[in-house]
């Protein structure tokens, strides 16, 4: 299974300066976010090329009621149609 069919370069070193801008104001909205709102919940999204095959992944996790579990879901794939998903629970000691 193939995501993107098409065969051709990007020049993503073209846009490093955009790029760059964006990840900066999305770090400091994360911060922003971690100070003021505290880790409640999140969604992640990531994806990638290496070698001409593309990958991708989508997570999600969640604190509970009492802030000392964090509950988190995985899965991801790639063009050559192998996928993986994970579970986990993280227990904060102090």
């Amino acid at each position: 299974m193939e995501l993107f069919r098409f065969k051709k370069d990007i020049p993503f070193m073209s846009w490093g300066k955009i790029t760059t801008a964006i990840s900066l104001i999305t770090f400091i909205l994360a911060v922003f976010f971690l100070i003021f709102k505290g880790l409640n919940f999140s969604v992640e999204f990531t994806g990638g090329t290496y070698r001409g095959q593309q990958g991708y992944a989508i997570g999600y996790s969640q604190t509970s009621q009492s802030g000392r579990l964090v509950f988190r879901a995985t899965g991801s794939g790639n063009s050559k149609g192998h996928y993986g998903a994970s579970v986990g629970v993280g227990v904060k000691l102090c």
